[in-house]
């Protein structure tokens, strides 16, 4: 019997000692001593932070489990995770942090690190730059294991080290809003197979987009605006089957826009405006069936827009002021029944606007101005009841003002001004409850201005010799 309550003890001890094996192979508590090393580099580096987060960072404690924005792998007890300068409560990202100091090259020591996130939250960014500064420690290149990384906000300067093209795990780099500059590592995007999304925005990154940036199949979002890019947009930029958000706008890109771009069937935001991009819009434009907003203002984009736009059914937004765009606006862009913003200003279209275009049911703000469009103002404008900005200054219209303007009960600003329209202003349209912002002048227009309630100045009537009544003088007594 007291044999068997031993053996039975040896059992229950074997049992116990597998089990604490097992569990301490499972969860290890204290953190690698090179990580916690590395993580003590790095603070030293931070000369200011008012998050405080970084008080929790004691050499006497356990970084994995006492330091404020460390996680480590249960297994391992290597850190992969930090990103000390969060608020506590997400609820408060909207609340500036100001940091100071420079990023530790000791940082490149925590080899089984996937998250790196110094984003520096600071909502008063321009008027009040602080961050982290100098330049970006090639040694971060050795975080294979980097699945995020993020240094965005900050006044880093310098180049992205050639080294990052190691980052061969990486699906969100975020060099956004820096100082950054030269131009992108030829190599870059040759290995970067995982990357999803890459944002350089607001930098003074120079040189052309490299057409390995083709490389990037998952891509969703590029966003390259604020720099100084130049070249071309690259010709095989419709491999990246997966982009929804391009943004390329406040760049120095010339050369036309890519019949490739067609193929990004899933492209939801194309912004390209404030460019040097010449040549015509292709006619594949018309393929991007899910793109929502469209922005190509302030180019020198030629030719006539294709009548392959009807093809935009999920379009919001139409900018494609002051270029060089001539010929009429296409008649099939009355098929766009989500459109809510059309700004073609600042061309040179000719034709008339077409008669239909009371179909565009959902438009808020028409905007034509500063072309040579022609003919009359349709009566069917008078459908968009949505519309609060009507603006056909400055062009070759001719005839009377429509009555059916006056149906436009949400209209707050109506130029009309230097055109050649005649007869007389309808009653009704100076007594639209919500218009504030009214140009008739230099016209043709004659008769008695209508009694309104709304002060309108007298430039608002000059240059039309046959108009009188207030504001203009009265009218003479036959």
């Amino acid at each position: 019997m007291e044999t068997f309550k031993k053996h039975h003890l040896t059992v229950i001890s074997f049992i116990i000692l597998v089990n604490t094996i097992i569990f301490s192979s499972t969860f290890v508590e204290s953190c690698n001593p090179i990580d916690k090393e590395a993580l003590v580099e790095f603070k030293r580096r931070i000369e200011y932070d008012d998050s405080y987060q970084l008080l929790t960072w004691n050499t006497k404690t356990d970084c994995c489990t006492s330091w404020n924005f460390v996680k480590c792998d249960n297994a391992t007890g290597r850190v992969i995770e930090i990103h000390p300068f969060r608020p506590t409560d997400d609820i408060d990202l909207d609340i500036s942090i100001f940091v100071k100091g420079t990023i530790s090259p000791f940082l490149g020591n925590l080899t089984y690190l996937k998250v790196l996130n110094l984003h520096h939250f600071q909502q008063y960014y321009v008027d009040h730059p602080a961050g982290l500064r100098g330049q970006i420690p090639p040694q971060l290149g050795q975080l294979s294991q980097l699945t995020y990384l993020s240094l965005a906000s900050n006044i880093l300067t310098g180049s992205i080290p050639t080294s990052f093209a190691n980052l061969h795990h990486l699906e969100t780099l975020d060099l956004g809003l820096n100082r950054l500059s030269g131009a992108i590592p030829s190599t870059l995007f040759q290995s970067m197979k995982s990357l999803e999304s890459l944002y350089l925005e607001q930098n003074d990154f120079t040189g052309s987009i490299p057409s390995s940036i083709a490389n990037l199949i998952p891509l969703e979002t590029l966003s390259l605006n604020n720099n100084s890019f130049s070249g071309s947009i690259p010709s095989n930029i419709g491999k990246l089957k997966n982009l929804k958000y391009v943004y390329m706008s406040y760049n120095r890109i010339s050369g036309n826009i890519p019949d490739s771009i067609g193929q990004l069937s899933k492209l939801e935001y194309l912004k390209l405006d404030n460019n040097r991009l010449t040549q015509s819009l292709p006619s594949s434009i018309g393929k991007l069936s899910k793109l929502i907003s469209l922005h190509l203002n302030n180019n020198k984009i030629n030719g006539p827009i294709p009548s392959s736009i009807s093809g935009l059914v999920s379009i919001f937004d139409i900018l494609l002021s002051e270029n060089d765009i001539t010929g009429p606006i296409p008649s099939s862009i009355v098929n766009i029944m989500s459109l809510t913003n059309l700004d073609l200003t600042r061309n040179s279209i000719s034709g008339e606007i077409p008669s239909n275009i009371g179909k565009l049911k959902n438009l808020e703000s028409i905007e034509l101005s500063y072309n040579q469009i022609g003919g009359k103002i349709p009566d069917s404008i008078g459908q968009l009841s949505q519309l609060f900005t009507i603006k056909l200054d400055n062009n070759k219209l001719i005839g009377p003002i429509p009555n059916s303007i006056s149906n436009l009960s949400r209209l707050y600003n109506l130029k009309l001004d230097h055109n050649k329209l005649n007869g007389s202003i309808p009653s009704k349209v100076l007594n639209i409850e919500r218009l504030e912002v009214l140009d008739l002048s230099n016209n043709q227009l004659s008769g008695r201005i209508p009694p309104h309630k709304s002060i309108f100045p007298a430039s608002a009537f000059s240059g039309n010799i046959g108009l009188c009544d207030a504001p203009l003088p009265p009218c003479k007594r036959s």
